[in-house]
Parts: structure tokens; sequence; C-alpha cells
């Protein structure tokens, strides 16, 4: 059995694995939330992912979602950005999903890579700034990669 430190931070003030938390902020209608937790493993989704990094970036990333209000239109979103990193993460991999059609649970058997070093620095609240940045210019690169393969076919 893995001891988890998680449960010895949150009953004593110190710890020597030390402080391990997430910041999760969230902006509603122009409003900003913020919320710390102190967590123990990760949970990530392995369904629609190739590799860490892919999940990682889904569940840490802005999420923008659209109000369906009648009277106006705005949009709110998540973010997920870690404080602190324990000596050792766990991540805990989400491998089921509810199946509707058969009215029962169903284990995912897709592959997710783990690469050798893991750099969590672009998913640490200190380089948020820096991250958003290079997410955007992604996202835009990706969007020229999608109107070149258009042109090509």
């Amino acid at each position: 059995m893995v001891p988890q430190p998680y449960k010895s931070f949150r009953k004593q003030s110190s710890t020597p694995w030390g402080v391990f938390s997430l910041s999760s902020s969230e902006c509603i209608r122009g409003k900003v939330f913020s919320n710390q937790e102190t967590f123990g493993q990760y949970p990530l989704q392995v369904n629609g992912f190739d590799n860490l990094h892919e999940s990682l970036e889904a569940a840490t990333a802005h999420l923008k979602i659209e109000s369906v209000n009648s009277d106006t239109a705005s949009q709110s979103g998540q973010e997920h950005w870690f404080t602190q990193l324990p000596p050792v993460l766990t991540f805990e991999l989400s491998r089921f999903h509810f199946n509707q059609h058969l009215g029962r649970p169903e284990k995912i058997h897709n592959k997710l890579v783990f690469p050798q070093i893991i750099y969590m620095d672009r998913y640490m609240e200190c380089n948020k700034d820096k991250t958003r940045i290079l997410r955007e210019r992604i996202k835009g690169l990706r969007q020229q990669l999608q109107e070149l393969c258009g042109r090509l076919e």
C-alpha cells in the first residue's frame, strides 16, 4: 500500500512531503472567484487523449462556457494551476465511463503514454501568464495547420 501523504497534511500543519495544492480560478459574468484545494492524487481523464500532457492540458486549461441567458451573451470559464507540487506526484487515471445504451460502466482500454520526463512548469501558478500566451500561440498554429491541410485536399 502506498502511503497517502495528503492525509497527514490535513491533520498536521507541516509534513516531510510539503504542501501540495491546486489553485482554481473561475470567471463568471466578469467576476473572478478563486479557490485553493489540497490534493493527494490528481485525477486525469484517459478517454480521448494520447499522452499525459494532452490530458493535463485538458484538465488545467481555461474552459470557456457560454451563458444560455436570453438577455446577455456572456462567457464563463475555469482554470486550474498547481501552486506547489509534492516530491512524488500521483495521477489517478479515470478509465471508466458510463454507457447510456447498456446502462452500466465500461472500462476504457485506451493507451496513455507517459514521457520519461514530465515538465510540470507549464501547469504551475507562478508561470500562468507565460503559459496562457503560449497556449494561445499553439491554438493559432493549430488553426493555421488545419487551414493548410484543407487547402491541400
